[in-house]
């Protein structure tokens, strides 16, 4: 007995394979919107003026790649568990955005700059933990 390899009646045709992610499209192809929150930890500065600069600058990062930018803070400047680029201490700070804009753009800028120790970039669900691939 020869076994036959169903198809679906309708496949649908992918013109941009690399945009298309589950959960990302809507009814009509429409992209949806995702809480998104970056951490990044900048080297320690002695002015809060120029730490604002930098706030500013991450804000209109984001906002330049699509995204609407809900909030921008600093979360205080801490000690580090390990050293990071000799630095034992750093500034961090927490953006909280929502969109689809181009993600790789924000984590490429913030990998070409030298004042960023480290960033950690996610998505949030709608409970607001953030989203795993574990379940």
């Amino acid at each position: 007995m020869a076994l036959v390899a169903s198809t679906p009646a309708i496949i649908p045709k992918l013109t941009n394979s690399s945009a298309i992610r589950p959960g990302c499209y809507g009814k009509l192809g429409s992209r949806l919107a995702h809480d998104h929150e970056l951490m990044v930890l900048y080297h320690p500065v002695g002015e809060e003026a120029e730490l604002s600069t930098k706030m500013d600058g991450l804000r209109s990062l984001i906002a330049s790649q699509g995204n609407d930018v809900s909030d921008v803070f600093h979360w205080g400047r801490r000690r580090l568990a390990y050293p990071i680029k000799r630095q034992f201490e750093a500034d961090y700070v927490i953006a909280e955005f929502s969109g689809v804009g181009d993600h790789a753009e924000i984590e490429r800028s913030l990998n070409i700059d030298e004042s960023v120790l480290r960033h950690l970039l996610i998505r949030r669900d709608s409970d607001g933990i953030a989203a795993s691939d574990d379940a």
